[in-house]
């Protein structure tokens, strides 16, 4: 008796080959897991590189717009369709693209003051300017805590602009910015 309970014991293992289907599916679940995570922080990681792209063409805008004012005495009059004639080829080799090849533009408008703001459309006696772009993250840290905001910058509000600029979507000041809010990041000269 005892030898055939070992029997069955020995050719039930021994006929076992290969996995089970529970087996399979949990192997499966779990590399399914393990993707999605990666995925996710992969394009995490491309949002930021885009917005750092971003911010460092708003710098490089700024140097160009502080090049024309020493050369002119006067920044370019108008809005963001202004920049590329005033600026290219002599301040800047071309206004860049956005960097998901979106039709996404860098806003800029010219002010008459940099105290008193004021939009300032035509003329050589623009001052002052507020140049920005929407990043595709916020963030509550970093270059967020080092720009301007818009509810903060000279010339005031009239509900959804700023000088001209759009403070939508999602633009808020740092103070009570969260991650979800501050998305705009804007300097002045």
């Amino acid at each position: 008796m005892f030898s055939i309970i070992i029997h069955i014991m020995t050719s039930t293992k021994s006929n076992r080959a290969g996995f089970t289907l529970i087996e399979l599916v949990v192997v499966a679940a779990i590399i399914a897991i393990l993707a999605s995570i990666v995925l996710s922080a992969l394009s995490t990681s491309r949002q930021r590189a885009r917005d750092s792209k971003r911010a460092q063409s708003v710098y490089q805008l700024k140097n160009a717009l502080q090049i024309y004012f020493s050369t002119n005495g006067s920044f370019p009059a108008g809005d963001e369709t202004a920049l590329s004639a005033a600026l290219v080829p002599i301040y800047i080799n071309g206004i860049p693209p956005d960097p998901s090849g979106g039709s996404a533009t860098y806003q800029y408008q010219a002010l008459s003051s940099p105290t008193t703001g004021g939009v300032c459309n035509s003329g050589n006696n623009c001052q002052s300017y507020h140049l920005g772009v929407t990043f595709e993250q916020g963030a509550n840290s970093g270059a967020f805590l080092t720009d301007v905001d818009g509810e903060n910058v000279v010339g005031r509000t009239n509900g959804t602009t700023v000088d001209g600029i759009s403070t939508q979507p999602n633009c808020g000041s740092d103070g009570a910015a969260t991650a979800t809010t501050d998305r705009c990041y804007d300097v002045l000269p």
